[in-house]
């Protein structure tokens, strides 16, 4: 009989641990934010504006979007594959070079500018 009382204060105690564990599982998502990236861009675009997708992207990465963000055109391409920030913007700027612009990080800040500008910067950096 001492036994059995011994097996069931056990299981008891066991159950009683378990409890407060399943509890804390279960509300654990509920407590992380809901706005968390992901850490993932997906390129998923069907005759998408392209300054569409570079609002996309800053949104994506937590930056802001300073100056002119004008961009001709629009983008199709679907890929599966998943990107980081910083693997999203090189891959936009491979889409936006023919149409002479790129995308300029700076700390928390992203500026859409032309190719022209910064090859002129360039060359009177040069110069000096």
């Amino acid at each position: 009989m001492r036994n059995l009382v011994t097996r069931l204060t056990a299981v008891c105690v066991l159950a009683a641990m378990a409890l407060p564990l399943k509890a804390q599982t279960a509300t654990a998502p509920a407590s992380s934010p809901a706005s968390a990236p992901s850490g993932a861009f997906r390129f998923q675009y069907s005759d998408m504006p392209l300054v569409s997708v570079v609002r996309d992207l800053a949104h994506f990465g937590g930056r802001t979007l300073i100056g002119d963000v004008s961009v001709d055109g629009s983008l199709t391409f679907s890929d599966t594959d998943e990107y980081s920030f910083e693997e999203a913007l090189d891959m936009l700027n491979t889409f936006l070079e023919p149409r002479g612009q790129y995308i300029r990080h700076d700390g928390k800040f992203l500026r859409l500018d032309k190719l022209a500008d910064s090859v002129r910067s360039a060359r009177t950096l040069v110069d000096m």
